[in-house]
């Protein structure tokens, strides 16, 4: 699990979570205060956030995926046999809202068809069926216990971004020097895989801390909420999330444009700060200062792009990754190119110019869940993710226009709206389908929506055993899926650090144990068979690297490190004419790594095709490249009508070199 290596004890947190959570469930109208017995459900669900280890490649995504199906399974167990399960088609018949959802499952699971990798199609898939079958269980019980469940929920949440809040500042202060150096990288992470992704988390959380807040009668509790309410907004200017802060905004003027006209905000704001002038003066304070740092930041991030438009920045990711997506969905436009295998074939489109250039980094979604899903699923399955989101936005709405629904209905409704509106934001920035927490956080939303909406036109009806072995089988196959990807990712995981530290035995041994037919790529689409290819060659037996390479690229055909250190083994084994073959497949997908130019150079040399060599050679950018291969230089340059070259010195080499790269359009 993680270790926080903190300033201040770890007793000081726990006292001060205590504190916090007493005041989060003291004096609730809904008496909240239940048995320990009914937290039970919705503490095993929150539990998921909090689950990280650094034994996997990803440590938290496959653990939390396995960890949603074991619940989910369990759970579902449990209400069978106390009788407690009310599934029924009536919450399709009157809910267009899981109609769309069940529509884009299904256009996903076709797609599944077109992948070229059909090991990271099930991951993704199991991720998908676990949302589904997490949000029917959910309306499930809100529909058992009308509201209660929901107030459980929120608490737990909120004690969580308690929990969260503590972390992160910690994590803020320590590593920034109270503040006195630039935040970078993503060491600010709590249990998240980055800054990014915790910022997103804690506006998510937002919705919750809202609702407790206003079923709460104690004066101090109602202060000490609004308190972690500005707590988490100061958190999400501090993390610089630009994604974050555009969300927030976009969410915060839509919940005022559309809900509230001018009048009654103006009223309202009178109100408060008539009951409450220092909770509102703290407002007002708080919201400045936070947005004239924002908007600074803002201006300096706004100033560097437009100066250095060449530099690697993620606004400038972002374009080249959204317009080569839109490229692929040209290609795939109706089944896509399978689930998952966005990062398989996106190397096809190049990755000249990217950070990925040289196969060092690796990207695994576009940032822009609509995008990747069009790009892996096909146009109608955005379509029917698009439906199901705006379909929910549509039903928080007319929650909050029509007067047969309860003033709490509704403010449960206009809380998650803001929610949504922040989602819908962040996915168009961002990757939330990716990950487990934020699909969680989804099905509460769309689970309180729902249950709000139908619940006045369904009645509860026993459970269908057909159903239910079917929702069973399915559960059985997300943690199968599950449990295989942590194993192949835990020993995957040890073969990488054996490979550091140059014990190619145990990288080969790590590596036959990881790969298994859920799992044959890591999460950065590195094939499992790469590594114990890469820890063969080192060792110097070329014969079975290449047959581990190969068998790489069967998994994953743009791998480029694959290619590369196959082309690299044909060489060494003399086979020029496949080197050359895969030289080539290299700089296909980025003409600018100079060291398959070099390789692919002396494989042309070998073959005799001089002119061929020297064109290589030229297209080199790195001058130390060329001071590495001066001896093969020379040849190349006496075979093209340059004997003089033979007397040239180092220096007059690379010279010449950086004239002729000037004078050749690559």
């Amino acid at each position: 699990m993680v270790v926080w290596d903190y300033k201040f004890s770890n007793f000081d947190i726990f006292k001060l979570i205590i504190q916090l959570s007493i005041f989060a469930f003291h004096n609730n109208k809904y008496n909240m205060i239940l048995s320990v017995k009914s937290y039970f459900s919705p503490f095993f669900l929150i539990l998921c956030f909090f689950l990280w280890s650094d034994a996997f490649i990803d440590p938290a995504l496959t653990l939390r995926v396995t960890y949603i199906s074991f619940f989910l399974f369990f759970s579902f167990l449990y209400a069978v046999f106390t009788k407690q399960l009310c599934i029924n088609s009536n919450i399709f018949l009157q809910s267009k809202t899981m109609w769309f959802l069940l529509g884009y499952l299904f256009c996903v699971c076709v797609s599944v068809l077109q992948s070229v990798n059909k090991s990271v199609s099930f991951f993704e898939l199991s991720k998908l069926f676990l949302f589904f079958i997490l949000a029917c269980f959910l309306i499930n019980i809100n529909l058992l216990q009308p509201d209660k469940f929901i107030y459980q929920l929120c608490n737990l949440i909120v004690i969580s971004s308690i929990i969260f809040l503590v972390i992160g500042y910690a994590e803020l202060i320590y590593y920034t020097d109270f503040f006195s150096k630039v935040l970078e990288g993503y060491i600010v992470h709590a249990t998240f895989g980055n800054r990014n992704i915790l910022a997103e988390m804690m506006l998510l959380f937002l919705p919750f801390q809202f609702i407790v807040q206003k079923n709460q009668i104690n004066k101090k509790s109602k202060l000490l909420l609004w308190c972690l309410v500005f707590l988490s907004i100061l958190f999400l200017i501090l993390t610089e999330s630009r994604s974050c802060w555009l969300a927030f905004i976009l969410a915060s003027l839509f919940i005022l444009c559309f809900i509230f006209s001018p009048q009654k905000i103006k009223n309202l704001l009178l109100i408060a700060k008539k009951q409450n002038q220092k909770t509102f003066w703290l407002l007002v304070l708080i919201s400045v200062a936070g947005l004239v740092y924002a908007l600074d930041r803002v201006q300096g991030r706004l100033a560097y792009t437009l100066l250095n438009p060449n530099n690697f920045n993620s606004i400038n990711e972002r374009f080249m990754w959204w317009g080569k997506t839109v490229e692929m969905i040209k290609d795939y436009p109706f089944l896509g190119v399978g689930p998952g295998n966005w990062k398989i074939i996106l190397p096809q489109y190049g990755l000249t110019g990217t950070r990925a250039e040289e196969g060092l980094v690796y990207f695994t979604q576009p940032h822009n869940d609509f995008l990747w899903i069009a790009a892996e699923s096909g146009i109608i399955a955005l379509l029917m993710y698009l439906l199901f989101l705006f379909h929910l936005v549509f039903i928080a709405i007319r929650i909050l226009k029509k007067n047969i629904f309860s003033e709490n209905e509704k403010a449960l409704s206009g809380a998650v709206l803001f929610g949504l509106v922040s989602y819908i934001t962040i996915s168009s920035f961002a990757f939330p389908k990716d990950r487990m927490e934020h699909l969680i956080v989804l099905a509460i939303y769309a689970a309180i929506l729902i249950s709000i909406y139908c619940r006045k036109m369904i009645n509860v009806q026993d459970f269908s055993l057909k159903k239910v072995v079917l929702v069973f089988c399915v559960l059985l196959f997300c943690s199968v899926v599950g449990i295989m990807n942590m194993k192949g990712d835990y020993h995957a995981k040890k073969a990488e650090q054996y490979r550091l530290s140059g014990n190619y035995n145990k990288v080969i041994e790590e590596a036959s144990i990881a790969k298994n037919y859920f799992y044959t790529v890591t999460p950065q689409a590195i094939p499992v068979e790469y590594l114990s290819g890469i820890a063969l060659y080192h060792k110097g037996n070329y014969k079975e690297a290449i047959c581990f390479f190969e068998s790489a690229l069967n998994k994953n055909p743009n791998h480029i490190l694959s290619l590369y250190f196959l082309a690299t083994s044909f060489a060494m084994e003399e086979n020029e004419i496949s080197a050359v073959d895969y030289y080539q497949k290299v700089l296909v997908i980025s003409n600018k790594l100079d060291i398959a130019n070099v390789n692919l150079a002396i494989s042309y040399f070998n073959l005799g095709k001089f002119k061929e060599a020297l064109a290589r050679l030229s297209l080199i950018k790195n001058m130390q490249h060329v001071k590495s291969n001066i001896e093969l230089i020379k040849n190349v340059l006496i075979k093209n009508g340059y004997p003089q070259a033979e007397k040239w010195s180092d220096y007059k080499i690379e010279v010449f070199f950086k004239e002729l790269a000037k004078n050749r359009n690559p």
